[in-house]
Order: structure tokens, then C-alpha cells, then sequence
């Protein structure tokens, strides 16, 4: 087990949501904490929760928890926003993001974004071509999301922001980005994608 990520759960619980090996056909693994993180239960396999070997980002808020990652056990495809209401027992909402393929990473927003519509979440996730992108979703997974839902791409490497689809809540998101040193760019909940 490796690359975990911790959420507190809207009952007080902690959840503790692992990469491993085994991933593509047992599903994430998780463990649970009643003590605040003191001590946690037998690692089980949640096979809802499909994955390639790759980090995931989990958080709670709203109460909800949100779970992020490429969804495809075959390969680092489909990055998938799912959202459990009872504790992360299942994830019946999900919300498919980016359907090619991807490096994998992502990293959820913890809260509303602040700024634009209101019930906005936000994701960061590395795409192709050493890209960082940002989108927003719909926190209630409506069925038009998909729809509306715009990316920011941020190129690493020449630290420029794509031209289309760019409304002034990613500018300013982008122009921030665009400040952060190279070494900040990669993945949240294991210690690469800082911002």
C-alpha cells in the first residue's frame, strides 16, 4: 500500500483510501479510524473504486466525500469524480471528467470554489503533454455537467495557459499557477501536486 490520501467522513470517522498493487482487480484499498487517526480497522478493498496502480484524491465537505481518479483498472484513462453520501459505503454519482488518456494524478478542491457559480468543486489532473489541467464540476453530479463543464490547461514546461475555454475564475487560477515554481507541479495527498 502506498500513495494514501485521508478524509475526515461527514460521521467523524477518518478514511484512509490506498494505492496498491492489486488495485486493477480488488479496487482501491481503505481503512477506517473511530479514534481520529489513532488507530485504524483491517484494510479492505473497496471494488467500486476501479484503478489503474495510480494515486486518487479523496476529500469530504458539503456532506459528502469526493473521490477522484483515473477509473479504467486497464490504464491511467477516464478521470472520474465520484461522490458518496453515506460515509463512503458506496459511490453511486459519478461524473467522468476527461475520457482519454492522462497521466493520472489528481488532486480535488476540499469546499466550494469561491469564486463563479455557486455548487462549483474543482480538480486539478495531469493530462497529456506534461499539462496541468483545471476544471469545475457541478458538486450535485447533474446530468448536464458534462455539458458545461471547462478546462484550463497549464503547460508545465513553457508555463503558458491554453487560449480556449478560459472564463476570469481559471485566468486567475491560471495566472497563480504560472507564479509556482517547476519543482511545485505534480500530484496532491502523496506530496507532488502542491498548489
Amino acid at each position: 500500500m502506498d500513495e494514501a490520501v485521508l478524509t475526515q467522513l461527514t460521521n467523524g470517522s477518518v478514511l484512509l483510501n490506498m494505492r496498491h498493487r492489486s488495485a486493477p482487480s480488488l479496487g482501491r484499498g481503505i481503512a477506517i479510524s473511530h479514534d481520529d487517526g489513532a488507530t485504524f480497522g483491517p484494510i479492505t478493498f473497496d471494488s467500486t473504486l476501479i484503478s489503474p496502480v495510480c494515486q486518487a484524491s479523496c476529500v469530504s465537505f458539503g456532506g459528502a466525500t469526493f473521490f477522484s481518479n483515473p477509473a479504467d483498472s486497464k490504464g491511467r484513462d477516464k478521470i472520474t469524480i465520484r461522490k458518496s453520501k453515506d460515509n463512503a459505503q458506496t459511490w453511486p454519482e459519478a461524473l467522468l471528467i476527461h475520457k482519454g488518456p492522462t497521466y493520472g494524478y489528481s488532486c480535488l478542491v476540499k469546499g466550494e470554489l469561491a469564486i463563479g457559480p455557486s455548487h462549483q468543486g474543482g480538480l486539478l489532473f495531469e493530462s497529456v503533454n506534461k499539462t496541468i489541467q483545471f476544471t469545475r464540476f457541478n458538486v450535485n453530479m447533474t446530468e448536464d455537467q458534462t455539458k458545461t463543464t471547462k478546462t484550463t490547461k497549464v503547460d508545465a514546461r513553457r508555463k503558458s495557459v491554453a487560449s480556449t475555454a478560459i472564463d476570469p475564475g481559471f485566468d486567475e487560477f491560471s495566472r497563480l499557477l504560472l507564479k509556482l515554481p517547476e519543482h511545485t507541479w505534480g500530484s496532491c495527498g502523496s506530496g507532488h501536486m502542491h498548489v
